[in-house]
């Protein structure tokens, strides 16, 4: 696993979870205020140092005041998850093409991707390396975002919000995600920082959507295999709402179940199926006519409301609106 020259990261799925793993969802700024200080990052928020030098430092930075600076050695996270999909984005910099490429990743990885020497991006398509048309740029900051899903064995890779490989299988057989793992064996140093590793969808509004039509590409490619496969407008032939409703709602495409709103015992309020990162507002209204008053947003994971205010009323209608 220890490979010449590379900036390479890994994710495994083995089954045995380390004591130390971090549930996640998993934040990682290396910054102070995220208890991070300046100096080693071995044995600091749970990384774990395999050899060489990776230090948190001051001089190159995103958005934060710190960022990780990895010179000839990998830095791992263990991480704990039940679910069975991962989002995953991070910033990277290189200041120089590696020297070398890597020959082969640990047998039990999920996924993987390096920098070539070229300063192309190398994604592991099973275990053949594809060279993909995306190049790294030197001294810049790049992000990456990946979505796993280990259901359907298959992985994502979007580069500043671009999507650059969809629909790759898995590197080997897993069914979760157990570690993170960076790493660069060269003598220039490489950089990484805002990692964010979560097992729930994040905020739609970050997730890549090649054809910007508010529907992220994570979810067009798991269901109609390409990120630009769907016309959010067009109806859903199972749900009866067009796509975008239909993802807003957190519904399956292709099952008929509607999005259901019981009434609360007693009748004043009601309660819902939440979804990750949606925001659930509700309306009250004495009669269909007169229009419908705002009561109250509950943000995720909220599911009820009780109504306290119209308990005397002899009728009342509410309505729920989902958003993200």
């Amino acid at each position: 696993m220890k490979n010449p020259s590379h900036k390479i990261l890994m994710f495994y799925g083995i089954i045995l979870m380390s004591a130390g793993a971090s549930q996640l969802p998993f934040v990682e700024t290396f910054d102070a205020s995220n208890g991070v200080a300046v100096g080693a990052i071995d044995g600091q928020n749970g990384w774990v140092l395999e050899s060489g030098t990776a230090d948190v430092q001051t001089g190159v930075v995103t958005n934060g005041s710190q960022a990780l600076e990895i010179v000839t050695t990998e830095v791992r996270h263990d991480l704990s998850s039940s679910n069975s999909a991962v989002w995953i984005s991070l910033y990277a910099r290189i200041t120089a093409p590696p020297a070398s490429n890597p020959d082969v990743v640990a047998e039990n990885t999920s996924l993987a991707f390096f920098v070539n020497t070229a300063r192309y991006i190398v994604v592991y398509s099973n275990t053949v390396e594809v060279v993909l048309g995306a190049q790294m740029p030197l001294d810049i900051w790049t992000r990456f975002d990946i979505y796993c899903d280990y259901d359907d064995g298959y992985w994502d890779l979007a580069m500043d919000g671009v999507n650059i490989a969809a629909g790759l299988p898995l590197y080997a057989d897993s069914w979760k995600v157990d570690s993170l793992l960076l790493g660069n064996a060269s003598a220039s140093s490489a950089y990484a920082d805002q990692i964010d590793v979560a097992d729930m969808e994040p905020t739609a509004t970050g997730l890549p959507d090649s054809d910007a039509d508010n529907i992220p590409d994570w979810w067009e490619q798991k269901n109609f295999n390409g990120v630009t496969a769907v016309v959010a407008s067009n109806l859903s032939a199972n749900t009866g709402y067009t796509y975008l409703q239909t993802y807003i709602a957190g519904l399956s495409p292709f099952s008929d179940e509607p999005f259901v709103v019981s009434q609360v015992p007693g009748g004043n309020g009601m309660n819902w199926t939440p979804f990750p990162s949606r925001l659930y507002s509700v309306y009250w209204s004495s009669n269909l006519l007169d229009g419908f008053v705002w009561q109250q947003d509950l943000p995720y994971p909220q599911s009820e409301f009780i109504d306290t205010i119209h308990t005397n009323e002899p009728a009342g209608f509410y309505r729920l609106k989902v958003q993200l």
